[in-house]
């Protein structure tokens, strides 16, 4: 039985032919800083989400900074250009073919101008949602829905945790693509950490 929560890495019949991207990389790429993460994939040919810090302080929403959840990031840099990327995130990586990503759900991050009025719009009703706390069953999708979109944004330049540091990035450099896995009540594991979990280290690690 396939476990809905770990990226599968096998060969996906493509319905309908993507063309080619003429300036992106045609393929998905994971980098890596120590091998023994590249052989983990290989040997059960599969890639397991990890759970991750993400600043959402562009949001502006009231006593929400930083949320935690599970997730598998890839980038689509062209070949030529991968350099900087690997060099920070780690020299050891695997290339996917894009078709098959996109048919398995992985999903190109939405990067968020801060100053913008997408950004107004969706802060002024995710707060709402997320303060009123209303318990009305008819607002379930309607909360999964933000919170869908939520896990999808990025701003364009913001800080990223990485080795125990915060370093600031343009995050639109990153080119970046998520899976993030569909975890229900009926899973063990959270898709939001709480927030007195945030800077966790034994948090990071799970996965």
């Amino acid at each position: 039985m396939e476990n809905k929560n770990i990226i599968q890495v096998k060969e996906a019949k493509i319905e309908e032919k993507i063309p080619e991207s003429k300036q992106s990389a045609n393929v998905l790429f994971k980098f890596m800083t120590d091998l023994k993460y590249l052989r983990e994939i290989l040997t059960n040919k599969a890639i397991i989400p990890r759970y991750y810090e993400e600043s959402i302080e562009y949001l502006e929403v009231d006593e929400l900074e930083k949320i935690v959840f599970p997730m598998v990031c890839f980038c689509d840099i062209n070949v030529s250009r991968l350099s900087e990327h690997v060099e920070y995130y780690g020299k050891f990586g695997i290339g996917l073919n894009k078709e098959w990503g996109i048919k398995e759900g992985v999903q190109c991050i939405n990067y968020i101008n801060a100053n913008s009025a997408i950004r107004n719009d969706f802060t002024h009703i995710f707060a709402k949602a997320y303060n009123e706390n209303v318990e009305d069953n008819n607002l379930e999708e309607y909360n999964n829905y933000l919170l869908s979109n939520l896990l999808f944004m990025k701003p364009i330049v913001g800080e990223m945790f990485r080795n125990g540091k915060y370093d600031n990035k343009n995050f639109t450099d990153e080119k970046e693509w998520r899976y993030i896995p569909k975890i229900d009540d009926t899973d063990k594991i959270q898709l939001i950490i709480p927030p007195i979990y945030v800077g966790n280290p034994n948090v990071y690690n799970t996965y």
